[in-house]
């Protein structure tokens, strides 16, 4: 009969990092030459946490960034949570603002020599 699995502390920050990372947990078990049952069982903890742990901890690296007055994490902020933007528009009006006339001209060539 095998021996029954023992997690280590290194293993339980390893599988927490692959889970933070987005790894399988095919993969992770793979990489930890277990079962996915067996890691299933074992490091429930780290699979559901561990992504929510390292962005929890990006987050709060952003905060003290804001507050620190780092504009690049001002603006990253703004964007992607205040709903922010920063826009271009570009039109194509004709004259009198009416539509766009396309004219298209081809240069004459001289006839080719055979």
């Amino acid at each position: 009969m095998p021996a029954k699995y023992k997690p280590k502390k290194e293993d339980r920050a390893r599988v927490k990092l692959m889970a933070a990372a987005g790894i399988m947990q095919n993969d992770i078990a793979a990489k930890m030459a277990i079962a996915p049952k067996t890691l299933r069982l074992h490091f429930r903890e780290e699979l559901t946490h561990g992504m929510l742990d390292i962005t929890t901890l990006a987050v709060g690296q952003l905060v003290s960034q804001i507050q620190k007055g780092n504009l690049g994490a001002i603006c990253f902020w703004l964007k992607t949570r205040a709903g922010w933007r920063e826009t271009e528009r570009l039109e194509h009006i004709g004259d009198g603002g009416g539509p766009v006339t396309v004219k298209v001209v081809y240069e004459d060539r001289p006839a080719r020599s055979t």
